[in-house]
């Protein structure tokens, strides 16, 4: 998985139901107004998000409270700011 950058755009490139659906978030994203900046943050805090749970749908449709706070941990011992780890999870 990788991002690209189209003159006004940014998507993860790669295959898979939730790499389709995060594009189609993005592209809400850019029509509702938000700042090439904030879909940019978006789109690299989904693809870490999905490189935790190695892009598996059914893990992210099962996705519980304990495993929110896995990777919380997880962030928090990567040796991320508690602001980085907030808006990895408001994405």
């Amino acid at each position: 998985m990788k991002i690209w950058s189209y003159s006004q755009s940014h998507r993860i490139d790669g295959e898979g139901k939730l790499v389709e659906k995060a594009n189609k978030f993005f592209e809400a994203c850019e029509v509702h107004g938000n700042s090439m900046d904030s879909v940019r943050t978006y789109v690299f805090g989904l693809m870490r998000f999905f490189h935790w749970i190695k892009s598996d749908w059914t893990k992210f449709e099962k996705f519980t409270q304990k495993d929110l706070q896995d990777w919380m941990a997880s962030m928090k011992k990567e040796g991320l700011k508690p602001n980085s780890i907030n808006q990895r999870l408001n994405c």
